[in-house]
């Protein structure tokens, strides 16, 4: 299974994973792409100041929408860091967690198996 860019807006995110892993076969496997918040602090101002500021003005000039691209950034910074995400994992069942943080910590690639 397969997810990218939406675990974020799903409510009950351990209950979505048990249902994820019961549509697996024995040894499948969850991925999850997700954005994440950059650790490195310099970086992080950088992106906050993007994701905060210039992405809900970017999203407001062409769609015409004032609200438009301002639940991305809430969505991403409610998102919980990736130990925790992991746990949520582990209680949905899944095994031999593991996460990559990727494009300067913006993205994260976690990996979870099902277990006969």
């Amino acid at each position: 299974v397969f997810i990218a860019f939406g675990i974020r807006n799903i409510m009950n995110r351990e209950k979505a994973m048990k249902n994820f892993r019961s549509c697996l076969k024995k040894n499948g496997r969850l991925v999850v792409l997700e954005l994440s918040t950059p650790g490195a602090p310099i970086l992080k101002g950088l992106y906050f100041t993007y994701f905060k500021r210039l992405l809900p003005l970017i999203g407001r000039f062409f769609s015409k929408d004032r609200g438009a691209y301002s639940y991305l950034p809430d969505s991403v910074l409610r998102f919980p860091p990736s130990e925790e995400f992991a746990a949520v994992m582990r209680s949905a069942g899944f095994i031999s967690i593991k996460w990559k943080k990727m494009t300067f910590g913006i993205v994260t690639l976690f990996v979870g198996h099902k277990n006969g």
